[in-house]
């Protein structure tokens, strides 16, 4: 898929795992991210929590936020996990868990942020399509009543 954090907006994709809406059991899938342009903290990086990828799927909830469909019910624990803003170069590739929580911010520079993601599972990872259908019955519903962020 393609993500284009557009110059200077303001919405964030809030914390959550990948796992939550691709449904691989057992989760042995990565999400590989691509960049387009250059990824910093400023123009809204990728944070993930290291170590996180060890616990199991948290509760999750709508996000509000589209392009984001999913968000952890409670924000992770501060104390438990040191955030590792993902800080790439066009070009540059990183890989993280789909149980890894992770986060972006607001881009406040006047560029874009583009980035290619991919995912990939092992052979033995299978999806649980009646949990991944639901997902997209419910995501659909709460598309038809969305704008474009701003």
């Amino acid at each position: 898929m393609l993500i284009d954090k557009a110059p200077l907006t303001t919405y964030e994709f809030p914390w959550h795992q990948d796992n939550a809406y691709q449904f691989w059991n057992p989760p042995d899938a990565v999400a590989l991210t691509l960049a387009l342009d250059d990824s910093t903290a400023e123009s809204g990086a990728i944070v993930c929590l290291s170590r996180s990828h060890r616990g199991s799927i948290l509760p999750h909830q709508p996000s509000g936020v589209l392009g984001a469909s999913r968000s952890l019910v409670t924000p992770p624990n501060a104390d438990e996990y040191t955030p590792v803003t993902l800080t790439l170069k066009p070009g540059d590739v990183s890989l993280h868990h789909v149980n890894t929580i992770h986060r972006t911010g607001p881009n406040h520079t006047s560029r874009h942020r583009r980035n290619l993601g991919f995912a990939y599972h092992s052979s033995g990872s299978v999806c649980d399509n009646a949990a991944a259908d639901q997902y997209k019955r419910d995501l659909e519903k709460f598309l038809q009543t969305q704008q474009a962020p701003k």
